[in-house]
């Protein structure tokens, strides 16, 4: 009996396993083992129900605070499923809440380039020692979420270049998304 039971697990668990690959032979007799394509990660199309953001967690949060002058202020939220939720509240156009959609490329070069200044080994905070911050001047404010890892940067000034350069970058990307006002 514990031998039948043994044979059966063994043999589903050939049989559920093999749908992950593709087996195919070519002319030759020899096998060619192709790996399933993963499952979309990010929506495609934007609905009112969709910005419901029950059970969604965000990949990407990105803010530039305000200043004591004309600093715009803005944030950028990128959730799981490949929503963008935009917030423009202070000196800056459009005002008020605006979605968008991500692709799954979009994100994939967003990580490489985090990935290239080395994002989860930067410091929390910048300047490094605390007591230098200047009130007065905007922070800018980074989440991203990947590989299980979350990192919060926050970079008042004196950031490394490389962090610079990534904020720009990911400021320009973001600002470059088609905005949707769902509202209307």
């Amino acid at each position: 009996m514990k031998n039948l039971i043994f044979v059966l697990l063994i043999s589903s668990l050939f049989v559920f396993c093999n749908k992950k690959a593709t087996v195919t032979k070519s002319s030759n007799e020899s096998e060619i083992i192709e790996k399933a394509k993963p499952l979309p990660r990010f929506i495609t199309s934007l609905t009112i129900n969709d910005t419901l953001l029950m059970n969604t967690d965000t990949l990407l949060y990105y803010q530039r605070a305000p200043c004591f002058g004309f600093c715009p202020s803005f944030v950028y939220t990128v959730l799981t499923n490949g929503i963008v939720v935009y917030h423009g509240y202070n000196n800056i156009e459009p005002l008020g809440t605006w979605y968008s959609l991500i692709s799954e490329s979009w994100w994939s070069e967003t990580i490489s380039a985090a990935n290239q200044i080395d994002f989860f080994n930067l410091s929390d905070h910048y300047p490094i020692d605390i007591k230098e911050n200047i009130p007065d001047l905007p922070n800018t404010n980074i989440m991203i979420k990947e590989y299980g890892k979350r990192k919060f940067i926050s970079d008042n000034h004196h950031s490394p270049a490389e962090l610079k350069n990534f904020e720009i970058a990911l400021d320009k990307k973001l600002k470059d998304l088609k905005l949707t006002d769902l509202k209307k």
